[in-house]
């Protein structure tokens, strides 16, 4: 019965990261395709003062999910440790990681 939990929650977890993916590159092409007709009817913009010591947006982009990725493993982490600590106070429940 487990199995057939996981397979159905796995199918539902890919349907909707599929569906976000979708979404996700329509809006990209959209923004694409927005600003290349901005681009091509917008003068020219003065140089503003300091923008150059200001960091690129990629980079605010990297640290900052970089480091969600690090909580999300260190709160996965934490999470499979307490899982782990329970177990002498359920020995008979699945171990912690098992997927049957």
């Amino acid at each position: 019965m487990a199995t057939d939990i996981n397979t159905i929650s796995k199918t539902a977890q890919d349907q909707i990261l599929s569906a976000i993916i979708a979404t996700q590159d329509a809006i990209v092409q959209g923004v694409r395709t927005w600003s290349s007709s901005v681009a091509a009817v917008m003068p020219d913009m003065p140089t503003i003062p300091g923008l150059d010591q200001l960091p690129k947006p990629a980079d605010i982009i990297a640290i900052g999910l970089g480091f969600a990725e690090k909580l999300l493993a260190t709160q996965r982490e934490f999470a499979e440790k307490l899982l782990s600590a329970t177990q002498a106070a359920a020995p008979n429940s699945p171990k912690a990681g098992s997927t049957s």
